[in-house]
């Protein structure tokens, strides 16, 4: 199976009017919104949140893509992500991220073997490696007027 040199993916996120927002990709929907802490309403997730399911998100489906293309044989992953936020002179910002990944395997699987694949799933994962090497951002800001055609 030859995998893609290249993914793209879009998300578009529109305000609700009050604390949050809806996030659309492709199709899919969540709601957002401002932390409980901040004034929001607490029913939604809020995107630090996201973010820390992001990282997580992405060391279970690495590690699971690798046991399948390994054929090793799993019993149960779980992955726990905590994450700091702490505010400073500049803003909030996520001061420091903790993740433990739990593998559980059938007895005459290689330990060994599953260790080492572990490990691999924590050098492949994309999020992590991004957001530890620093990703590019762009940012394009866009201010309309209300009834103008122009921007």
């Amino acid at each position: 199976m030859r995998l893609p040199d290249k993914l793209e993916f879009n998300v578009e996120v529109k305000w609700d009017g009050e604390t949050g927002g809806l996030v659309n990709v492709g199709g899919r929907r969540l709601l957002i919104e401002i932390p409980k802490e901040f004034g929001g309403k607490g029913g939604n997730f809020c995107p630090d949140e996201l973010l820390m399911a992001s990282i997580g998100g992405c060391l279970l489906t690495t590690l699971i893509w690798l046991a399948k293309r390994l054929k090793v044989k799993l019993s149960d992953v779980e992955v726990q992500v905590k994450g700091i936020v702490e505010g400073g002179l500049s803003g909030y910002e996520v001061s420091r991220v903790e993740a433990s990944i739990s593998v559980t395997i059938k007895r005459g699987e290689d330990k060994a073997r599953v260790e080492r694949l572990v490990k691999l799933a924590e050098e492949y994962c994309h999020i992590t490696r991004a957001l530890s090497q620093g990703v590019r951002l762009q940012l394009e800001d866009i201010v309309k007027v209300e009834g103008s055609k122009r921007a």
